[in-house]
């Protein structure tokens, strides 16, 4: 008798982060190798006109090749775009059993786009929600069966508690790239005042974008992100910066930021919004507001490297909630429960 077949439509190949830690890097996990596993990436829709026929075409040719699948899971986007999702509903063949995977506020948009996700999440047989917000969409669209997954990272349990480098100096990292270095411009100001209060913090930006008045502090550096240049960064950095402004886009990511920081017993420092608190409780510090001036207490709290009993409990928490090892089991649990 064959293993159970789960076809997994990714929205970018395994290159890309969402995909990679979405879908990619459980495959192999042992809670998921009694099954089958095949993926194919949705091509874009995005572009020139014959550049969105070709996308369409590709997307509806990954699709009917899961007439075979047990069951089927789309991450992330639609399969069809939202100007074409009535008539992509008649060709599809996802089968019976469906699981949307959804970490972005796909709904967001036009009205389409709203009508669409909320479809897809009506049809689905399961909505796994990177989140809570998310999962709270899902439920509200009409979805009645929907489990939150965050998204989760390896890490490794040899990660040190404490930072290799052992100095006087405070250590911040942001992780990112010149697509998102545009997050920092709001807390450009607060920052830039909480290192003129306490000359022992750095900040290290690490795939920082070109143009960041940041950088030009003298104790701000500039990193080219690689992989070694991250498990670098993370092993010598005492705080991780997680930043964004408040939209209903940005209230709806799921924080991997975080996770990633957490998993190397980093302690965050985030914006306050509901994921980011929920990710972070206990365990770092939530910026409330958007003041210019970093609060005394602020000031105070980041002014003292963390304890080796807090880097501890913040990568017990990543340990506990958002390892692989983790999210597989809640992917088991799910995919046993659609094959029944």
């Amino acid at each position: 008798m064959r293993p159970p077949h789960i076809r997994w439509l990714t929205r970018y190949g395994p290159e890309g982060a969402s995909s990679r830690y979405r879908v990619y890097q459980y495959l192999d996990q042992p809670e998921l190798q009694e099954f089958e596993h095949s993926t194919s990436a949705l091509a874009t829709w995005r572009g020139q006109r014959h550049e969105l026929a070709i996308g369409v075409a590709r997307r509806l040719r990954s699709v009917l090749g899961t007439s075979n699948a047990d069951v089927t899971v789309v991450q992330k986007e639609l399969v069809m775009p939202p100007s074409a999702w009535q008539l992509g509903q008649r060709i599809e063949r996802l089968g019976a059993r469906v699981i949307w995977d959804v970490d972005d506020a796909v709904w967001l948009g036009s009205s389409s786009a709203r009508k669409a996700a909320s479809s897809m999440a009506r049809r689905a047989t399961v909505v796994v929600a990177g989140n809570d917000e998310i999962a709270a969409w899902a439920r509200s669209a009409g979805s009645t069966n929907v489990v939150v997954i965050p998204t989760c990272f390896a890490g490794a349990d040899s990660v040190p508690a404490t930072p290799a480098q052992h100095t006087d100096k405070i250590q911040m990292v942001w992780i990112g790239s010149p697509a998102t270095t545009n997050l920092l411009d709001e807390r450009t100001e607060w920052l830039l005042d909480l290192m003129t209060s306490n000359e022992s913090i750095h900040v290290e930006l690490l795939g920082a974008g070109p143009g960041t008045r940041l950088a030009l502090h003298p104790r701000v550096e500039s990193t080219q992100w690689t992989v070694d240049n991250e498990a670098a960064a993370l092993a010598r950095a005492d705080f991780g910066l997680a930043l964004q402004p408040r939209s209903p886009y940005n209230d709806h990511k799921c924080g991997f930021k975080i996770i990633k920081y957490m998993a190397a017993g980093v302690v965050p420092v985030a914006t306050s919004n509901p994921v980011h608190a929920a990710i972070v409780g206990a365990n770092g510090l939530l910026l409330d507001d958007a003041a210019p001036r970093p609060t005394m207490a602020q000031a105070d709290r980041l002014g003292r490297r963390p304890t080796h009993a807090e880097r501890l409990a913040v990568q017990q928490a990543w340990r506990n909630q958002y390892s692989t090892t983790v999210g597989a089991r809640q992917w088991r649990s799910v995919i046993d429960e659609v094959l029944g």
